[in-house]
């Protein structure tokens, strides 16, 4: 009669080392699979940011008003970008003046789909236009505050009254502002990008996620970064960085305005 066959105490033992070896090896491809899809999803992410952040300076520099973009340095040698962005910008269609009265008038196209009146304007609200402005030859504004008796409608066309603006070419586009139409960004000694306009500071990557490490600006065709003003288009040099990712972009910012 046959005796009962059965695991012996060596087998046992080597079927556990080769399933401990086994779970080990599986809990190390799953950590490791773990880890770079962290990686993979934080390099997308500042990727995400770094678009973000590049697409919204260039499409507010593109429709700032032309000329009126600077560049400075900070302290740590980071770059300082500032501009006028217009609540409204309105098409000229003549100018005349009244000879009696020595008053200048510039009469406007409606700007449309922009919800602008001459009720609009009112300098105690910050929200509405008190600063009316015209570009001159030499890339400089010629600006004035202004009340709602300085507006008026005129058949299909709005009115304003230009005199005393210095006027010494072709006007063609008026831009109505307030005091927060100054518009700049920076970067803090933290990485954080700050958004100012006005009195106002709001700071983009307020999560602390991505930061930024750099933020060049180049008057095209220059080398190294200076102070300028009266530019039309500048180059962007953005680097941006996570715990463990670098990136960096390129981009020329250009002043355009166009109705």
């Amino acid at each position: 009669m046959r005796g009962k066959s059965g695991f012996t105490l060596i087998e046992i033992v080597i079927v556990m080392v080769i399933m401990g070896i086994t779970v080990v090896s599986v809990a190390g491809f799953v950590s490791q699979g773990a880890l770079l899809m962290a990686e993979s999803s934080a390099r997308v992410a500042l990727a995400q940011f770094t678009r973000n952040v590049t697409e919204r300076i260039s499409r507010e520099v593109h429709g700032s008003i032309p000329y009126q973009v600077s560049i400075s340095g900070d302290e740590r040698d980071n770059g300082v970008l500032s501009f006028r962005a217009p609540l409204y910008v309105l098409r000229v269609y003549r100018v005349s003046e009244d000879t009696d009265s020595s008053l200048k008038y510039a009469y406007a196209f409606p700007s449309k789909g922009s919800g602008f009146s001459c009720e609009a304007i009112a300098a105690s609200r910050q929200d509405r236009v008190s600063i009316l402005g015209i570009l001159k030859s030499d890339g400089s504004l010629s600006e004035k505050k202004i009340s709602g008796t300085d507006c008026a409608a005129s058949g299909n066309f709005i009115r304003f009254d230009i005199s005393g603006l210095d006027v010494d070419s072709g006007l063609n586009r008026l831009y109505l502002m307030n005091d927060w139409s100054q518009v700049s960004y920076s970067i803090d000694s933290n990485g954080y990008l700050l958004y100012h306009r006005g009195a106002s500071v709001a700071t983009i990557n307020a999560d602390g996620r991505n930061k930024v490490k750099k933020l060049l600006f180049e008057v095209p065709g220059s080398s190294g970064q200076q102070n300028a003003t009266h530019l039309n288009s500048v180059f962007m040099a953005l680097f941006t960085e996570t715990d463990s990712e670098t990136m960096s972009v390129e981009q020329l910012l250009e002043a355009e305005n166009v109705l």
